[in-house]
């Protein structure tokens, strides 16, 4: 059975991440303390370590910053309830793969644990996390927004079975070649949301996507 470590001040996201990874095959230990995470995680043994962003005595980019000095292969899923590009950048930028929403979903949760298993036992076979971004990906995303758009990158994200990471990284290269836009949508309540949608500027120059 996979092995999964979690970290949340919260004692009953812990519990919830607990019953939820039980239903379809997941073990899940979990600490409310960054201290005993490090020390679990330096042990080794897991297959997947799970996030908290927000937490008092650490931040979760703090907090996988300090995961990836000594251990860069393990897939690391984030937990947030803010949606704002800072907070994935930050992430991102300190080595996180994915991100789970709250409040969780059972199949979004399900869904982005088993990409990531799938991903770790494909890994002696292809680079999974490249500097850039396939042709393959950019056509992809490109396909899915021009069809389904406006999207986020979540929505992008879900729709095409990638982590979250990779649909961003697809869309802002899109966007800064001109074939896609960025627009805010506006919900009732909340802050608004980074959305795509297809661009109808003239396409330069003749292969966007670039060589392969």
């Amino acid at each position: 059975m996979p092995r999964a470590l979690a970290i949340d001040d919260d004692e009953g996201i812990l519990f919830v991440l607990s019953e939820m990874g039980r239903s379809f095959g997941l073990a899940v230990k979990t600490t409310q303390s960054p201290r005993a995470f490090l020390e679990e995680a330096r042990r080794g043994g897991y297959d997947l370590l799970i996030v908290d962003y927000h937490m008092p005595q650490m931040s979760g980019a703090q907090l996988v910053e300090e995961i990836r000095s000594f251990d860069r292969d393990t897939p690391i899923l984030v937990l947030t309830v803010d949606e704002r590009d800072e907070t994935f950048r930050s992430s991102m930028a300190a080595g996180a793969d994915d991100f789970v929403l709250k409040p969780i979903r059972l199949a979004d949760f399900r869904a982005r644990v088993n990409l990531h298993l799938r991903l770790l036992r494909s890994r002696g076979e292809e680079v999974l996390r490249p500097k850039g971004v396939s042709r393959d990906l950019l056509e992809q995303v490109l396909e899915a927004v021009e069809r389904a758009g406006p999207l986020s990158t979540a929505e992008v994200a879900s729709a095409l079975g990638v982590s979250y990471s990779s649909a961003y990284r697809a869309l802002e290269a899109l966007s800064e070649r001109g074939l896609l836009r960025q627009v805010l949508r506006h919900g009732a309540t909340g802050r608004p949301t980074k959305v795509y949608e297809a661009s109808s500027a003239p396409l330069t120059p003749k292969d966007p996507m670039g060589s392969p």
